[in-house]
C-alpha cells in the first residue's frame, strides 16, 4: 500500500531477495509455488507483512498455506476464514445538548477507513498453460477501495535484491466487497477462472 517510492508491505507470495529456483518451497513442499495452487489457512486473519519465510514455513503445521496440486480452481471466488476482523464499533452517540445549543449532526465513519493489514493474498495459482491467478480477500464488513494499493513483482532475478521491478497497479475504481474476494487473472486463462476474475494481468508468475 503506498507509492512506489514510499510503500508497506501487506503480504506478499515470494519475496525479492533472488531468484528461487523452480519455486519457493511452501510447507515443507519444494517449489511448491511452482504448478500448484496455493490456498490461504483458515486460521489466517491478516497478511505476511512481507515475511514470506515464516509465511512459507517449513512443514504443514508452521505454514500458512494448503498447497493443492495444479489446476485446482474449486476455491477460487470465494474464501473462509475462521475468524472475522471486525471494524471497531460506531462511535457512541453524543450526550443531550442544553436547549440553547444547536443540534450537531453524527460524524459518519468513512466507508473505507480500514486497518491496512486487513486485505490479504488468500489464493494464488500456477497453473497448465495460461490457468494462472491471484486472489485477494477482505475480511472485514465493508467495501475496500484499491485505489493506493498495488501488487508489485520481479522478473527472475531482480536487479537489486529486495527490490521490486514492476509496480503493477489495479485497476482505476477497483474495490474488495465486504467480505468477498478480487480476483487477478492471466488473460488467456481457462474460462471458468476468467468467469470470476476481476481482472486481467499478463506477467503472472512462473514459479
Amino acid at each position: 500500500q503506498g507509492t512506489e517510492s514510499d510503500y508497506t508491505f501487506i503480504d506478499c507470495v515470494g519475496d525479492f531477495y533472488g531468484d528461487p529456483g523452480s519455486g519457493w518451497d511452501v510447507c515443507g513442499v519444494s517449489a511448491a509455488t511452482k504448478d500448484n495452487t496455493l490456498v490461504r489457512k483458515s486460521t489466517v486473519t491478516t497478511g505476511n507483512g512481507g515475511d514470506w519465510t515464516a509465511s512459507a514455513g517449513t512443514n504443514e503445521d508452521d505454514c500458512e498455506w494448503l498447497v493443492e496440486p495444479k489446476d485446482t480452481w474449486n476455491f477460487l471466488g470465494s474464501h473462509a476464514m475462521g475468524v472475522a476482523s471486525p471494524l471497531p464499533p460506531s462511535l457512541p452517540p453524543a450526550p443531550p445538548l442544553s436547549p440553547s445549543a444547536p443540534p450537531t449532526p453524527p460524524t459518519p465513519r468513512a466507508p473505507n477507513v480500514v486497518d491496512a493489514q486487513t486485505l490479504f493474498f488468500s489464493e494464488y495459482a500456477e497453473g497448465s498453460s495460461h490457468n494462472k491467478f491471484l486472489e485477494i480477500f477482505n475480511p472485514t464488513n465493508v467495501q475496500v477501495s484499491l485505489d493506493g494499493y498495488a501488487y508489485p513483482s520481479v522478473a527472475n532475478a531482480p536487479a537489486t535484491e529486495g527490490v521490486h521491478e514492476f509496480w503493477n497497479a489495479f485497476d482505476s475504481g477497483a474495490s474488495v466487497p465486504a467480505g468477498g474476494v478480487y480476483v487477478i487473472c492471466h488473460g488467456s486463462a481457462d474460462d471458468s477462472i476468467k468467469a470470476l476474475c476481476d481482472e486481467e494481468h499478463t506477467y503472472l508468475s512462473n514459479g
